[in-house]
């Protein structure tokens, strides 16, 4: 399939204004359309964003915490009324975090609250240059709270090589 993308970021002093859009060349018909507008106020980030076709709005904002850590918390809304998240209402919030270790460890976590209340974590533990050993665990916190019968947490294991 062939696509034609366009996009641009317009910079002034803090402020971005950024958007995307891709059409299909053949069908010429719009497939993708995103927006941003970005603030930035001393060491955090302020934005909305937009999925325009699938009316889906985030505010969020991202920040440092010293110089080994990234945050990230947004506040999600699905105008379109397709998707059904906290409390039945087209609502959503999203947090992540990572930091990264003296030895190069990476530890990263996101916490997703919708319908389900999901918390994701990783650590990734760098062996050599060619070898890292990856750490990760999933549960949905309120199946866990709740006790419910469909509460399967889920845990993982990797072993990757580089070549």
């Amino acid at each position: 399939m062939a696509q034609f993308t366009v996009s641009q970021n317009i910079v002034f002093n803090n402020y971005h204004l950024a958007w995307k859009a891709v059409t299909d060349a053949k069908s010429k018909t719009l497939k993708e359309a995103y927006g941003l507008l970005l603030f930035r106020a001393a060491a955090r980030d302020y934005y909305i964003r937009s999925n325009c076709l699938d009316k889906f709005v985030g505010f969020g904002s991202a920040f440092s915490v010293g110089d080994n850590g990234k945050h990230t918390c947004e506040l999600q809304w699905d105008q379109s009324n397709k998707n059904k998240g906290w409390n039945d209402l087209p609502f959503f919030v999203r947090y992540g975090a990572q930091y990264t270790l003296a030895n190069k460890t990476r530890m990263t976590s996101h916490f997703f609250i919708g319908k389900e209340w999901v918390n994701t974590n990783k650590v990734e533990v760098p062996v050599s240059k060619e070898i890292k050993v990856v750490i990760s665990d999933q549960c949905d916190v309120l199946a866990l709270v709740n006790r419910t019968a469909n509460y399967k947490p889920k845990f993982g294991f990797e072993l990757e090589f580089k070549a």
